[in-house]
């Protein structure tokens, strides 16, 4: 086997199997499954009742930021006004001309570093998620004797356009290509997290 990905698909391969064997020896319920299960994160993210408090959260962080920067825009308004009414040979005029691009700057800085860290806090909130699905999907699996917890992907059509590379890369990204419903966590798992 001179191909990297042959051989790693190959030692996965043989993991699976001998993990099954311990995990038949260990619970004779899921020996049939090879003590692999699976758990479609998709659906906890879209489905979990703390998706409400993230949204809820990025809510009053959005308006939170938005009141910053129409304050810094109605700023921006009165300057611009007081332009149109001052004469530009006024020393004044050229003051409230720098004022404006400073403002105009602040203005760019401020909506730049707003939406940063809405970005970081929604990675935040959904980081949180995935950690908590991630040890409640550990717990059941233990109880129900699954030694291996799986992400579930979403049955998906391949584009038509794509060249080869692409194609290899969209199949090398996916961690199961089928699985029985009966060792699908997801709903048991959802149910832990919304209690």
């Amino acid at each position: 086997m001179n191909n990297p990905r042959l051989m790693t698909v190959a030692i996965l391969a043989s993991a699976i199997v001998i993990g099954g064997m311990v995990s038949a020896q260990a619970n004779p319920d899921n020996a049939d499954n090879g003590g692999v299960a699976v758990v479609d994160l998709n659906q906890i993210l879209n489905e979990a009742d703390e998706r409400e408090a993230i949204a809820a959260r990025m809510n009053e962080l959005q308006a939170d930021a938005r009141t910053k920067l129409q304050e810094k825009q109605r700023e921006l308004q009165r300057i611009n006004d007081d332009l149109r009414v001052i004469n530009p040979d006024d020393p004044e005029y050229e003051d409230l001309t720098n004022r404006r691009l400073r403002l105009q700057i602040e203005l760019q800085h401020v909506q730049q570093f707003e939406e940063r860290k809405l970005n970081a806090e929604l990675l935040r909130q959904y980081e949180r998620l995935y950690r908590r699905t991630t040890q409640v999907a550990g717990e059941i699996a233990q109880e129900q004797g699954y030694r291996i917890v799986l992400l579930k992907d979403a049955e998906q059509r391949l584009p038509h356009n794509i060249d080869r590379q692409q194609f290899f890369e969209l199949l090398g990204r996916r961690k199961v290509l089928w699985s029985s419903g009966d060792i699908d966590l997801t709903a048991s798992v959802l149910q832990r997290l919304n209690q």
